[in-house]
């Protein structure tokens, strides 16, 4: 708060920066990611900017969020080569991964146009989207996403696919596997827990 009212005056440790910056958009709302996103739009330090913009894609509100992804395409509000990095931080937050990957999905041929031949960074655009795809439903998508898509083509981003695929299955096998000792230990866990309190 006293950083929003008195923004040229910031007394964070560089090295705290990325964290307060990430928590105070996370449980603030409109007011502090709007802030954030001039502050952004003004950074003189390149390392700055990286951090506002990073940090912008920890908030919780989907619109939001939303919104963020939208300005990834649009190069007078991000620079073109920061796109993936961008939408990689969303999808990060557990509110903006299936937003990310709908969108992602949804805008697949120009974002393939944009960024798909020889970016390094676009090989990870797949893999970061979809690392916690652990249900049947998220790998039908990801089998539906490579079926509707293989006009267009995936570049460098090919095996990503196919091992965002393989993750997934293997990520369902160990959920399958598992739940039942995992809630037991939680169960185990929050009674010894609550015993210990009274």
């Amino acid at each position: 708060r006293q950083r929003m009212e008195n923004p040229d005056h910031n007394q964070i440790h560089p090295n705290l920066k990325s964290t307060v910056y990430c928590n105070a958009i996370a449980f603030g709302g409109v007011e502090e990611w709007d802030f954030a996103w001039r502050m952004f739009q003004t950074a003189s330090l390149a390392s700055e900017a990286s951090r506002l913009r990073s940090a912008m894609a920890c908030t919780k509100t989907p619109w939001l969020l939303n919104r963020y992804l939208e300005y990834t395409l649009d190069p007078t509000k991000i620079r073109k080569q920061d796109t993936i990095s961008t939408i990689q931080y969303i999808a990060r937050n557990v509110v903006g991964m299936p937003l990310a990957w709908n969108f992602v999905r949804a805008r697949w041929s120009y974002i393939f146009e944009q960024h798909g031949q020889g970016s390094f960074s676009f090989t990870n655009l797949i893999s970061g989207i979809t690392m916690r795809f652990s249900t049947e439903f998220e790998l039908q998508e990801l089998k539906r996403f490579k079926e509707d898509n293989l006009h267009v083509g995936f570049g460098s981003a090919t095996l990503a696919l196919e091992q965002a695929i393989e993750k997934t299955t293997a990520n369902i096998k160990w959920v399958n596997e598992n739940k039942a000792e995992v809630l037991k230990w939680f169960i185990k866990e929050t009674t010894r827990g609550t015993q210990n309190l009274m």
